[in-house]
Order: C-alpha cells, then structure tokens, then sequence
C-alpha cells in the first residue's frame, strides 16, 4: 500500500471517470441510487461510495467496505491544498464538495458532477 499515493488531480480523474453517476452517495454511510437494485437481488456490496471510497475500492478491489485510509490515499489533502490556494476557502476538501453543493460553484445537483467539476478545475490549474 505505500506505492499507492494520489499525487495528481488527473489520477482521481482515471478512477472517477468511468463510474457512474448513480454510484456516488454523500459519505460512505449514506444512500445511493444503486442500493435499491442492490437490496433486490440480495448484493449487499451496492458499488456506492463518496469519492473517497471510489478511490479505496480503486486500490483495494477486493474491500467492499470502501473506507480505506478516509483521505483517499492523498486525495482529501490535494483537494483541500486546491481549495485552500486557489479559491481561499479553509477547512474544505473535496469531501465537502462530494457532500454539499455549498462549496465556490461546485454546485451541480449530481454529486458526481461537482466532484468531477472540481478535478478539472484542478488539472487546469496544474494540480
């Protein structure tokens, strides 16, 4: 585990991407649209998480638990040095933009849209 390291915005970029939308919930305790499906066909492992458990699941596929480290193996810290050095604002990280639609813009109504609005504003930015 210590080769894996987010370092860049383009790396939660590759993880991100190709997820879909109805995958992502508000934390890893919280609901998604996939967990109704999952409940039905009896798959207790419903494939939802915050970005941050994407980012676990990423490196560690057979952990269906998907709380890994909770900062996303340096995600949460890159996220937050963006937030914090580009658009001032403290004490917020890229959970707050998954969780909330609060934060500088990132206000799209499907969580995956703010986070990835995030990212790319960060590999813009050269992050």
């Amino acid at each position: 585990m210590d080769n894996m390291k987010i370092t860049r915005a383009q790396q939660i970029k590759d993880i991100l991407e190709t997820i879909p939308a109805e995958k992502f919930q508000t934390d890893y305790l919280g609901w998604c649209r996939g967990a109704v499906w999952a409940k039905n066909n009896g798959n207790e492992d419903n494939g939802c998480s915050c970005f941050l458990g994407h980012i676990h699941r990423h490196f560690n596929p057979s952990d269906t638990g998907a709380i890994g480290d909770k900062n996303g193996y340096g995600a949460r810290q890159l996220t937050a040095s963006f937030l914090e050095k580009v658009h001032g604002i403290m004490y917020d990280d890229g959970v707050s933009v998954n969780n909330s639609d609060r934060i500088n813009g990132y206000n799209e109504p499907e969580i995956k849209d703010r986070v990835m609005h995030l990212v790319n504003d960060m590999i813009k930015a050269g992050y």
